[in-house]
C-alpha cells in the first residue's frame, strides 16, 4: 500500500450542511486540479512499485484495477484523472486547514492575529484552521505556535473576560 495526498482547495460547493433531522451532509467533489493530482500521484505509485519488483500493482480506480508487470507502460492510459468521479474512491482528510482564517477585520477574515473571533472577545480559535488556506507539509509545529499564541492572549485577556467587561 502507499498513500497518495492531493491538496484541495476550499471551494464553494465543497462544505458541510446539517439534514432535518440534525446529522451532518457532506457535500464534496474534486476539482480537475485534484483528480489530476490524484491520477499522477496513482501512476507515480505503480511505478514505484513496479521499480521495487512488483508482479502485479492493484490500483483502485484504472480500469481495470490490476496490472501486471508486463503492462507497465499502459499505466497512463488505464489511470486517468476521468476515473476520479464522486463516490468512486474513498476519501478522508490528514492535516485539516483553513476556514478560520486571521485578519484585519470580520471582512476579510474570522478572527485576529490572536486567534480571537471578531466580534466575540471570549471565543477563540487555536488550530490549524487559523490558516489562510492549506499549506502543503505537515503543519504540527506551526500549530503549536499557533495555540501557544492564543494561550498567551487569552492570559492577557483573562481579567477582563471573567469580569463580564469583554474589553479584551
Amino acid at each position: 500500500m502507499i498513500l497518495v495526498l492531493a491538496c484541495d482547495r476550499a471551494t464553494p460547493g465543497n462544505r458541510v450542511s446539517v439534514d432535518a433531522e440534525g446529522r451532518p451532509v457532506v457535500h464534496y467533489r474534486f476539482t480537475d486540479a485534484v483528480a489530476r493530482s490524484l491520477a499522477r500521484g496513482t501512476r507515480a505509485s505503480a511505478r514505484i512499485f513496479f521499480g521495487a519488483g512488483a508482479l502485479r500493482v492493484h490500483a483502485p480506480l484504472a480500469r481495470p484495477p490490476e496490472f501486471h508487470a508486463t503492462e507497465w507502460e499502459r499505466i497512463d492510459d488505464r489511470i486517468r484523472a476521468e476515473h476520479f468521479l464522486p463516490g468512486t474512491i474513498p476519501v478522508s482528510a490528514a492535516h485539516l486547514m483553513g476556514g478560520c482564517g486571521m485578519g484585519g477585520s470580520a471582512a476579510d477574515s474570522v478572527t485576529d492575529a490572536w486567534g480571537r473571533v471578531h466580534g466575540l472577545p471570549w471565543l477563540r480559535v487555536a488550530d490549524s484552521s487559523l490558516f489562510p488556506d492549506a499549506l502543503q507539509i505537515n503543519p504540527y509545529l506551526t500549530v503549536m505556535a499557533l495555540a501557544d499564541r492564543a494561550a498567551q492572549a487569552i492570559r492577557q485577556d483573562a481579567g477582563a473576560l471573567l469580569d463580564g467587561s469583554g474589553a479584551a
